[in-house]
């Protein structure tokens, strides 16, 4: 089985922010494969079946980004796995806008969620798909840019991503890790 995990942070304020990509990503494997995201409790949301006979779950964690690991140790200990699968997808200040990579291992580039799992996990060895949302303007406060909404004319690029951001996931459990990464972490045109 393979956990699916989408960060972000929970609750209509922020649901359109940059930081949550990675739920709209889930969200958009959840509706294009009939995964229903149905199950909840205090730590994460999340549903179960099948992407290209893979079994899966599909997570949103319901702690804040800075506590994802809470979360995701909940929901591989709930389900007792001692060495799972982990795909997380997550926003990337240091990928240009509407550009994906994937990444196997390595530090949290400053991002919270990520520092989060690697305290909770233990490791860094998990797969990550880091969807680009770029860095603010000059003067623009990084805190307010990731959780402000991406702006209308963004729209088109924003759909784009979400939609190669599940390609990727389909990608990694297809053909496995370094297949995709060679696919995927080139310069891309959305």
């Amino acid at each position: 089985m393979t956990i699916i995990v989408g960060l972000g942070n929970p609750g209509q304020k922020y649901e359109k922010s940059r930081h949550n990509v990675g739920f709209m990503v889930v969200d958009y494997l959840a509706e294009t494969s009939q995964i229903l995201i149905n199950k909840k409790n205090k730590f994460y949301e999340w549903g179960s079946g099948y992407l290209l006979s893979h079994k899966v779950l599909l997570v949103k964690p319901a702690t804040f980004m800075n506590q994802s690991g809470i979360a995701v140790r909940q929901i591989i200990d709930y389900f007792h796995e001692s060495s799972p699968r982990l795909i997380i997808i997550h926003d990337e200040l240091d990928i240009s806008f509407g550009e994906i990579r994937i990444k196997l291992k390595g530090g949290s580039g400053g991002h919270n969620g990520i520092a989060s799992l690697m305290d909770f996990l233990n490791t860094d060895e998990f797969l990550r798909i880091r969807a680009g949302i770029g860095r603010p303007v000059e003067n623009e406060d990084v805190v307010s840019f990731v959780l402000s909404p991406f702006l209308k004319e963004q729209q088109v690029v924003l759909r784009g991503m979400i939609k190669k951001s599940a390609e990727a996931v389909k990608e990694v459990l297809s053909a496995g890790p370094v297949q995709a990464m060679n696919l995927y972490n080139q310069k891309q045109s959305l």
